[in-house]
């Protein structure tokens, strides 16, 4: 049975279970040898086809790169060709196009061009 108090719910306090460790303070800052260095943290590369460059070079005949590779928050580079080193995966998303493009190629791999 629940156990009622002029109709309401009757707490008990009880000194059960470990106490919280949210109130405990910052956690420690790791030391500069236990931290990761920038050299060997994964950035992720974005790769994808400008549609207008294509149809603007089948228009006016000029040979424009249209390969656009994206390196972390660089500014973006265009290209004939890109070669991937590694595990990549193509995607498809109508409704939320990553920059503009509707189907673009990530990889955390290395990437040639």
């Amino acid at each position: 049975m629940i156990p009622l108090k002029d109709g309401k719910l009757k707490i008990i306090n009880r000194d059960k279970g470990p106490a919280g460790k949210w109130m405990q303070g910052k956690p420690k800052r790791k030391r500069k040898s236990q931290r990761k260095s920038r050299s060997r943290r994964l950035i992720k590369k974005i790769i994808n086809v400008n549609t207008i460059l294509v149809r603007s070079n089948c228009k006016t005949g000029a040979r424009e790169p249209v390969i656009r590779v994206k390196i972390g928050s660089k500014k973006p580079v265009y290209t004939d060709y890109v070669e991937v080193g590694g595990a990549c995966r193509l995607l498809y998303d109508h409704d939320h196009p990553k920059e503009g493009a509707k189907v673009w190629l990530e990889t955390f791999a290395e990437v040639k061009f």
